[in-house]
């Protein structure tokens, strides 16, 4: 809803992008970095594309941020938020708003302190897609006295 509304705001303001007329097109990636590439590339080539908004896995992302960089256009990710994506070096055509992982972890460590948290219990969906995020918040606190527990209530 968001996004449908900044568009009608750019589109009638025609501040932002004086000329141009926006339009949304949605697209199920299925949150699989196999699937979302070929998704994009089919529909890239069908349209009028001037840049990418969306995808909110961080497997997808990264793997069609490397295909906006490779057809030059710039491609924005609500919720992407894994700690490779924010290396502009290799990803120079993608942005995330979506808060990092890394910075989470400052987060949630403050917050720990704030209210005295003694245990954290990270809970996942398929190991294969949060494996990275869970392990990299059990590295991040394996020297806090929190104790870090990992449940995968995955049933494939």
């Amino acid at each position: 809803v968001t996004a449908e509304l900044a568009t009608d705001i750019i589109n009638s303001q025609q501040k932002i992008l004086p000329g141009y007329r926006l339009n949304i097109t949605w697209f199920d990636d299925r949150c699989n970095d196999d699937y979302g590439p070929q998704l994009m590339l089919r529909e890239w080539y069908s349209g009028d594309w001037l840049a990418v908004g969306g995808n909110g896995c961080s497997a997808v992302c990264r793997a069609t941020a490397l295909v906006a960089a490779t057809i030059r256009i710039p491609h924005i990710s609500y919720g992407c938020a894994a700690r490779y994506l924010s290396d502009s070096t290799a990803l120079p055509y993608f942005a995330h708003m979506m808060t990092s992982e890394s910075t989470m972890f400052v987060v949630v460590k403050a917050l720990a302190a704030e209210y005295g948290w003694t245990r954290m219990v990270i809970i996942s969906a398929n190991p294969a897609r949060y494996n990275p995020t869970a392990k990299g918040f059990e590295q991040d606190f394996a020297d806090d006295p929190i104790d870090v527990e990992w449940l995968m209530p995955y049933d494939p």
